[in-house]
């Protein structure tokens, strides 16, 4: 839920249209991406930055098609939002 939480609110921050939309489609995105990058990284034992530069891609391509951003824009929030939860959820696990 803190994925989801943080990049939505990343999102809201950036894109700024259509909140309940932008919420549905942070939760359908993350939905797919989160417990594939999840899987990939504590079964598989694939590198973090090679999976968020995965996720990041496809997160990219999906918010272009659901925010009807432009593509660099859309690749700029998913940048954004990646970034903020990853970076959010490595200071959790720090502090606990």
């Amino acid at each position: 839920m803190g994925t989801i939480l943080s990049e939505y609110v990343a999102l809201i921050l950036l894109i700024r249209k259509e909140p309940l939309n932008l919420f549905i489609y942070t939760v359908l995105i993350n939905g797919v991406t989160n417990p594939l990058l999840n899987y990939c990284y504590l079964i598989l034992d694939i590198p973090l930055i090679l999976l968020e530069t995965g996720v990041v891609c496809t997160e990219m391509i999906l918010i272009y098609l659901l925010a009807k951003v432009d593509l660099r824009y859309a690749g700029i929030c998913s940048v954004c939002a990646n970034g903020f939860s990853t970076l959010t959820g490595l200071l959790w696990h720090i502090r606990h």
